[in-house]
C-alpha cells in the first residue's frame, strides 16, 4: 500500500531498486505486514521479497521491526535483524534487495547527509586601533563523513549471499568426504565378507573328503575374538550408511544452491 501525503505519519521511503525509488509507505499505526502478497498492509512489488516478509508495529512513539522468516532476510543499517528491532528515524531497512529509509513525523532526512562544518579554531575578534573594522581568523575546518546508503545496503546483500554460498560449499565438501569414505568401507567390507563366503564354500566336505564338519568356520577365523566375516559385514553396512548419507547431503546442498540463486541472485556492483 503506497500512500502519498499526510506528512505527520511515520513512513518508509523506498531508496532501491530504481523502479520503486521515491515510493512512500505510510505507517498508520498498529501492526503492518510488509511483503509481496497483495493482502499485506504494505506491498513491495519485487520478486526477491517474500510473500510475508516482515512486520512493523507502531505503538505511540515507538516503532519496532520483526522479520517473519523471510528467505531474503531483513537488515537494519546493514546488520541482519534478529528478533524484534527498535527503529529510529533515519534507519535504512533492507527487505532482501529493496531498501527503504524510516522517517518519523519530526524528521525528513535527505538521502545523503553531510555533517555541519565544525571550526577547530576561531580566534577572538580583534580591532585595529583607530578603526571600527573587525577581523576574524578561522582555523582549519573539517567536513563530516558522507553516508553512502546504497553502497552499504549492496554490501550487506552481497555478504548475506556469500555467507549462504559458503554454507552450501561446506555441506558439499562434507557430502563428498562421507560418500568416498562410505564407498571405500563398502568395498572393503564386501571383499572381506565375500572372501569368507568363498572360503566356506570351498571347505564344505565332499564325498570321501577327510575334512570334518566341525573343522569348518562359516564366518571365518576370529580377529580379536570377533569372526572376520562379522567384521566384513559390519564394514559393508557402515559403508552403505555413509555413502547414502553423503549422497543425500549432496542433493540437499544442490537444492540450497538453487534456492540461493533464485532468492538472492547475483547483482552487479551499482555505479554511484
Amino acid at each position: 500500500m503506497s500512500v502519498q501525503g499526510d506528512s505527520d505519519l511515520p513512513r518508509l521511503v523506498i531508496l532501491t531498486p530504481e523502479r520503486l525509488r521515491g515510493q512512500v509507505l505510510k505507517l498508520v499505526g498498529g501492526s503492518m505486514v510488509i511483503g509481496r502478497d497483495p493482502s499485506c498492509s504494505l506491498v513491495l512489488e519485487d520478486p526477491h521479497v517474500s510473500r510475508t516478509h516482515a512486520v512493523i508495529r507502531t505503538e505511540g512513539n515507538r516503532t519496532v521491526l520483526e522479520d517473519m522468516g523471510s528467505s531474503g532476510g531483513t537488515t537494519v543499517n546493514g546488520t541482519l535483524a534478529a528478533g524484534i528491532r527498535d527503529l529510529r528515524s533515519g534507519d535504512v531497512i533492507s527487505f532482501a534487495t529493496v531498501s527503504a529509509r524510516y522517517e518519523t513525523r519530526t524528521a525528513n532526512l535527505a538521502e545523503t547527509q553531510i555533517a555541519p562544518v565544525v571550526s577547530r579554531a576561531i580566534a577572538p575578534a580583534r580591532a585595529t586601533p583607530g578603526s571600527a573594522e573587525v577581523h576574524y581568523e578561522v582555523g582549519q575546518q573539517d567536513a563530516g563523513v558522507i553516508n553512502n546508503v546504497g553502497r552499504d545496503q549492496f554490501n550487506a546483500y552481497t555478504q548475506q549471499r556469500e555467507s549462504f554460498l559458503r554454507e552450501v560449499a561446506a555441506t558439499k565438501s562434507r557430502a563428498r568426504i562421507l560418500a568416498w569414505l562410505g564407498f571405500l568401507l563398502l568395498v572393503i567390507g564386501f571383499a572381506v565378507y565375500g572372501g569368507v563366503i568363498v572360503r566356506f564354500i570351498e571347505r564344505i566336505p565332499s564325498y570321501g573328503s577327510q575334512t570334518q564338519p566341525e573343522d569348518i568356520q562359516p564366518l571365518g577365523p576370529d580377529v580379536a575374538g570377533i569372526p572376520i566375516g562379522v567384521l566384513g559385514l559390519a564394514l559393508f553396512l557402515l559403508g552403505s550408511i555413509l555413502l547414502t548419507t553423503g549422497i543425500i547431503l549432496h542433493v540437499v546442498a544442490a537444492a540450497r544452491r538453487r534456492r540461493v540463486n533464485r532468492d538472492l541472485p547475483h547483482v552487479p556492483l551499482p555505479n554511484r
